[in-house]
């Protein structure tokens, strides 16, 4: 299948913090796939003044986790926070537009940040919007793109409850395994 070139997005997410989001079936596939993503396999670097704090850090750990759960899967994921990563990397910080995440990729690495200022207002529970957010990031680099259109969950949504879907659901497990 073809794959979508698009150098850099704008992803407004969110979500819910701690509980699982894992779903053991998958689901049909109708998204197109991502060519900015690296792979299923990446280190990401945490950076930003938030991110320095365990708080923030803990939520971005937690979409990493979710994401690892889904190896037993089939997916083949695993994202691994290592310090030393000059390229891929996630901050957080307070910026001046109106996105809550910003991923921007070029097929071999990434950057995605997370605007702290957006986010805060909008949560109701700011660390599980932190976690979605950075699900949905983590989601770009898996070669997955915005809005399928599908009528399961999705964390790649942006209509998506942000207080439930907090981690790749179903439909994504079945995405990252067709995109990769």
């Amino acid at each position: 299948m073809a794959r979508l070139r698009k150098p850099t997005a704008t992803f407004l997410v969110g979500a819910a913090f701690f509980g699982s989001t894992t779903v053991l079936s998958t689901s049909p596939a109708f998204a197109v796939c991502y060519t900015p993503g690296v792979a299923t396999s990446f280190n990401v670097n945490f950076e930003g003044s938030y991110l320095g704090s365990s708080y923030w850090a803990d939520a971005v750990s937690y979409a990493i986790n979710q994401w690892n759960a889904t190896r037993s899967q089939g997916t083949g994921v695993f994202i691994y926070r290592n310090e030393s990563e000059r390229y891929n990397t996630i901050r957080m910080e307070s910026y001046a537009d109106n996105w809550y995440g910003l991923y921007n990729g070029n097929g071999i690495t990434f950057s995605a940040k997370l605007n702290i200022r957006t986010i805060g207002p909008a949560a109701t529970d700011d660390r599980r919007w932190v976690t979605s957010t950075s699900s949905h990031e983590f989601g770009h680099a898996l070669r997955m793109g915005d809005n399928p259109s599908t009528i399961y969950n999705s964390i790649m949504k942006h209509s998506r409850n942000r207080d439930v879907v907090y981690g790749p659901a179903g439909y994504d497990i079945g995405e990252v395994k067709r995109c990769n």
